[in-house]
């Protein structure tokens, strides 16, 4: 099965809208949002392609440069060369308005970079008024010097993949079947596992010349989709990136190469931990192709299907990666430590060839539509990095030639007959596919096969806590407590029924809602709380919840379940085979106010961005370190972890007690309060501005006995943040109170104690 075209140039001569699309779904519960009618693609003369996606409703801006040099263009035997690139593309210095940039970061809410088969992006979630910013680093970016890359440069970055490669050995990351064994060896995408000697195989000089080779205007693509006005970012693109030269495109691909069906291999890995884990990948279409929509749902049913045979407590997912060449699709899922493994392979198979032939019913076709459109119109909710709008989008213009491959999803979703699925089934997924499963004890033998402008800050456009003019709602209905909390940018609600630490959760089409909760079973009204985001209205709801928990017992009111007391003190915890050292230091913590909260997202910040510095950037000894803050009943846990090499995790745990003291005694300087100011504020309007994320705000001040406008308190103190604010948060993190757990394999662990 192969197609032929040129999907670049008959997409960006194109101008796009979808207003055909949303006319066309206007009729039904989820349906298209505004930001659709208003894409557009345009080309400057220089070739750079740029997607435009405005709108108004959404607090934020995602701002992406793609660049083709995707892992498929790694050399044999140099595989990571592409995954070094952009390693060394995001940290490079850029000639830029320094200045300018100093003064747009504290408006940055989060920042990264990704390489898969056929790109790589270069990712910024900003402010509005700093989108000027992003659009000169990202013009920068395609003028890097490559006298920049040296062989130190290569050699620290080299350690940051290595981290990466040896962090991704464990967990359910192995899980991943290698693309060598899903794809036929003939295909581009048959691509081995990074290994050490790969990666060791690449020197400064294939980084130069891949620089010069693949980051010219005429092969990129700049994505701006989110809260930005149009015709002034339009004439900012121009400033910053008319003037580029455009330099030699990479070759068009021109044949889409569909992989040829494998019949089923299956590996059974050895693995530290308790959970057992199986996956299945498949080779499947590239994008665009109505087999691999189809695929999606046969799998999105047989993930419901063989859960509720199976028994038992399985938690599973379906993970696509779309590609110009060919397409992978997972199913994976983890275990109760009781689980058998094998068995639910077994399991996964019979289904797969039931539908097939058959015989497994056309039952779950209406639910797996149901599932895969939930799924993809819960990326259109996200500006974030991962599973985006930026993405969805960007993915249909560069892999399939269409920005307009949203729609075309939806439809094939709503066409497709249970014949259709078992044709699918039986070419592409029933018997074939790549198996690896971990069970929870290892077996005894592993069987396996192998020159700047200035930049121009704007004001910040004024943005509520929910995105939207409606306030969030708390009250009480016949004694339940209900949290609405309207999101109207995004076509969907997520329900929550909480009672004490036991919650169900739904992603459900608007009008469903009112089904969903009379089909729980009742629950006592004064222990339980229902928690509603997204596309909901005071109005709509709360009538059909009183109809629903009329019938509900009254109950008795829970108390508050406090958290299980910490205890200072360095303990560790032992996983054999474990590839890494975890070091994980916490602090429990007194969050009764919004000052509190908000010295506690301050404190955990900064010692995860001193953390950073010093374990990743400095020394490369680290993948990267991660922050939370736990609150219940008027207390929190801090939680920094920070995953090292073996070889220096007793040196990287000194670095980590010494980084905690110098915060704590004032010695680690912070940023400005202006930039902390900021800083924060943006962290709170992204991390408020989706359903998931909403919902566990949410989640997390109901637990501690909060109303459900405390994030507004916190965006008051956040405010009003001044010296006595970095002074609580030092105090927060005095050593005595520290408790640090290792986590490692017992060899690495011997020389801690």
């Amino acid at each position: 099965m192969t197609h032929t075209y040129d999907h670049m140039r008959r997409a960006t001569r194109q101008l796009l809208t979808l207003a055909s699309f949303a006319a066309m779904i206007v009729a039904r519960p989820l349906t298209a949002q505004d930001w659709l009618r208003d894409v557009r693609v345009e080309q400057l003369e220089n070739g750079l392609t740029v997607l435009l996606a405005p709108d108004a409703r959404v607090p934020h801006a995602s701002v992406e440069l793609w660049l083709p040099t995707g892992t498929r263009e790694d050399p044999p035997g140099r595989r990571g060369l592409s995954h070094l690139f952009e390693h060394v593309m995001a940290g490079a210095p850029l000639a830029v308005d320094t200045a300018g940039v100093r003064m747009a970061r504290p408006r940055f809410a989060d920042s990264n970079a990704q390489v898969r088969l056929d790109y790589a992006r270069y990712f910024v979630l900003t402010d509005p008024g700093a989108i000027d910013a992003t659009l000169a680093m990202n013009a920068a970016r395609l003028r890097i010097d490559q006298a920049y890359i040296t062989d130190s440069v290569l050699a620290i970055n080299r350690q940051i993949v290595l981290n990466e490669l040896r962090n991704g050995q464990t967990g359910a990351t192995q899980t991943t079947a290698p693309l060598a064994r899903v794809f036929a060896t003939d295909h581009p995408y048959a691509l081995p596992p990074e290994s050490e000697g790969s990666l060791a195989a690449v020197d400064a000089s294939m980084l130069r010349a891949f620089l010069r080779a693949r980051t010219a205007p005429a092969g990129a693509l700049l994505v701006i989709v989110g809260r930005f006005d149009p015709a002034r970012v339009a004439q900012r693109v121009r400033v910053h990136f008319a003037a580029l030269p455009a330099g030699t495109p990479p070759a068009a691909v021109r044949v889409r190469v569909a992989p040829s069906p494998a019949r089923l291999e299956r590996h059974v890995l050895s693995a530290a931990g308790d959970a057992p884990r199986y996956a299945r990948r498949f080779a499947l279409p590239p994008l665009g192709d109505v087999a691999l929509e189809e695929a999606e749902l046969v799998l999105r049913w047989a993930a419901a299907r063989v859960a509720r045979d199976a028994g038992g407590d399985v938690a599973w997912s379906v993970e696509r990666t779309p590609g110009a060449l060919g397409s992978t699709l997972t199913l994976s899922a983890s275990l109760p430590q009781r689980g058998d493994v094998r068995r639910l392979a077994d399991t996964v198979d019979a289904f797969l060839l039931r539908v097939a032939n058959g015989t497994a019913g056309a039952g779950g076709v209406a639910q797996a539509r149901s599932a895969a459109e939930r799924a993809l119109w819960a990326g259109t909710d996200r500006m974030g990095f991962i599973d985006s709008r930026a993405e969805q989008l960007a993915e249909g213009l560069v892999l399939a030639g269409d920005a307009r491959w949203i729609a075309t999803r939806l439809r094939q979703y709503r066409e497709a007959q249970p014949a259709a699925l078992a044709r699918v089934a039986a070419e592409w997924l029933a018997g074939r596919g790549v198996e690896v499963l971990v069970p929870a004890a290892p077996p005894r033998a592993v069987q396996a096969a192998q020159g700047p402008a200035p930049i121009a800050l704007t004001p910040s456009p004024a943005v509520a806590m929910d995105a939207t003019a409606d306030a969030t709602v708390d009250t009480t209905v016949l004694g339940l407590r209900v949290v609405l909390a309207p999101l109207r940018h995004v076509p969907m609600i997520r329900a929550s029924l909480v009672q004490g630490t036991a919650v169900e959760s739904d992603t459900l089409a608007p009008d469903a809602f009112g089904r969903w909760l009379a089909a729980r079973p009742p629950r006592p009204r004064r222990s339980t709380v229902l928690m509603l985001t997204g596309n909901c209205a005071r109005a709509d709801v709360l009538p059909r919840v009183a109809s629903v928990v009329a019938a509900w017992p009254m109950g008795d009111a829970a108390p508050l379940q406090p958290m299980p007391p910490l205890t200072p003190g360095d303990s560790t915890h032992s996983e054999p085979g474990r590839a890494q050292v975890r070091l994980v230091a916490e602090w429990m913590v007194t969050v009764q106010e919004a000052q509190q909260q908000v010295a506690a997202e301050l404190a955990a910040r900064q010692l995860w961005q001193a953390l950073n510095l010093e374990l990743r950037t400095r020394r490369g000894w680290s993948y990267g370190a991660s922050f939370t803050v736990d609150g219940r009943a008027g207390t929190a846990v801090i939680r920094v972890a920070a995953e090292v090499q073996p070889d220096k995790a007793v040196d990287a745990a000194a670095v980590l007690r010494e980084t905690v003291a110098r915060f704590a005694d004032g010695h680690l300087a912070v940023p400005a309060i202006e930039t902390l100011r900021e800083t924060l504020l943006q962290a709170a309007l992204r991390d408020g501005s989706t359903l998931t994320g909403r919902e566990r705000q949410l989640r997390a001040d109901i637990s501690a006995g909060r109303t459900a406008r405390f994030r507004d308190a916190c965006l008051a103190a956040v405010s009003a943040l001044g010296p006595t604010d970095i002074a609580a948060a030092r105090a927060m993190l005095a050593p005595p109170q520290l408790r640090l757990t290792i986590v490692g394999d017992p060899a690495v662990l011997a020389k801690f104690r």
